[in-house]
């Protein structure tokens, strides 16, 4: 009941749709569904990330597809069409702040995890729930 978890975005531009799904994924949260339809939409990117890739980064199947496109596609992954929600200067807000936010932080990779707002170089998505739990535990004594 002391642990808050907060997901921050960080759109690789080498990633070609990165700022597209990003920001469909801000807009997701837009809609009424909020918070269910955005975890919806990144939970089914995930689970299909080849058709929001490119092969190395620069060529495959992705290369005719169109923002229109998958915007399309993450509408059906939340439940809700996107696109008015895309468009939203509060989207657009939140996709500047999550970039502004990743840039102060000197994050550059995903994934990257802080503690108390500090990057934690130490903690990785390979690890253990006990490996976080050593990494943790000295930022509770302090409560």
């Amino acid at each position: 009941d002391r642990l808050t978890i907060k997901l921050r975005f960080v759109s690789q531009p080498w990633h070609l749709f990165s700022g597209i799904v990003t920001r469909g994924i801000l807009a997701a949260s837009a809609t009424e569904g909020g918070k269910e339809a955005a975890l919806r939409v990144m939970e089914g990117v995930y689970r299909h990330r080849d058709d929001f890739e490119f092969e190395d980064h620069s060529h495959g199947l992705n290369m005719d597809r169109t923002p229109a496109d998958i915007l399309r596609e993450m509408s059906k992954l939340a439940g809700a069409d996107l696109f008015a929600p895309f468009r939203l200067k509060s989207v657009d807000r939140a996709l500047r702040w999550q970039v502004k936010y990743a840039r102060q932080m000197g994050v550059h990779e995903s994934p990257t995890f802080a503690i108390d707002h500090l990057v934690e170089p130490k903690m990785s998505s390979g690890q253990s729930i006990a490996e976080w739990t050593a990494l943790l535990e000295p930022h509770f004594l302090h409560l």
